[in-house]
């Protein structure tokens, strides 16, 4: 008797916590993420056909470091499925205290963009200080609205 009880009080809880969820998230359209290392979160939208057209990468509280966005990359666009670099279309700029970049290949774009600190030493003058987000995009792909 005293176990069905805990279980009803268990279930009431959750009912309650769910209903508390619903009515703060309700309004907003839910979306699907993914955490494919520790704090890191991969944000996938779907192309038309089902495909994933888009991977939003950012990691929580700090800064990915250029080894991860390295890693992650050749994890979820790796080099074979990104076509021909297309060399004379990369970017990097720094202005002010925030970085923004792109590697653009045949069917693959990869963007970066977040804060930077300058740093003394040779060139690259600066350190990555977060927030720092990554976008692969398929440029093939027609992604969903």
């Amino acid at each position: 008797m005293i176990r069905l009880s805990c279980i009803a009080c268990a279930a009431a809880v959750l009912i309650v916590g769910l209903n508390a969820q619903q009515k703060m998230f309700g309004k907003y359209k839910p979306i699907q993420a993914y955490e494919i290392r520790p704090n890191v979160l991969a944000i996938p939208r779907q192309a038309v056909d089902g495909q994933i057209c888009e991977v939003r990468i950012e990691k929580i509280g700090a800064a990915l470091r250029q080894h991860e966005i390295e890693d992650i990359t050749e994890e979820l666009a790796p080099v074979a499925e990104r076509g021909r670099r297309w060399k004379g279309l990369d970017t990097g700029v720094v202005m002010g205290m925030a970085y923004t970049g792109e590697t653009v290949y045949e069917d693959v774009t990869i963007a970066s963009s977040g804060g930077v600190t300058s740093t003394l030493g040779k060139p690259p003058n600066f350190d990555f200080t977060g927030p720092f987000i990554v976008t692969i995009e398929w440029t093939k792909r027609k992604c969903n609205k």
